[in-house]
């Protein structure tokens, strides 16, 4: 199998942050499955990182298990609290 992974963040004022990733495995024998992630989110750091909100905008997975591609698209959100 063959991976690769790439994932950019920028983060504006302090308190907004941006990223864009990329994602990609493969099966190194012929006819192998193969997978892609392509995605953006935002993020909130309303008080730093003691509270984060994050979502990932847009994402979109496509795999090719031996056959015909199927794709998936998401939308996550999630809440993280540090004390």
């Amino acid at each position: 199998m063959f991976g690769a992974h790439a994932e950019a963040g920028y983060v504006i004022n302090g308190m907004y942050g941006v990223t864009l990733r990329y994602a990609r495995v493969d099966e190194m024998e012929p006819g192998g499955a193969s997978m892609q992630e392509i995605g953006g989110g935002l993020s909130l750091y309303a008080f730093g990182h003691k509270m984060k909100w994050q979502t990932d905008a847009y994402g979109l997975i496509d795999s090719t298990p031996g056959g015909p591609g199927q794709t998936s698209y998401l939308v996550r959100t999630q809440l993280q609290l540090g004390f």
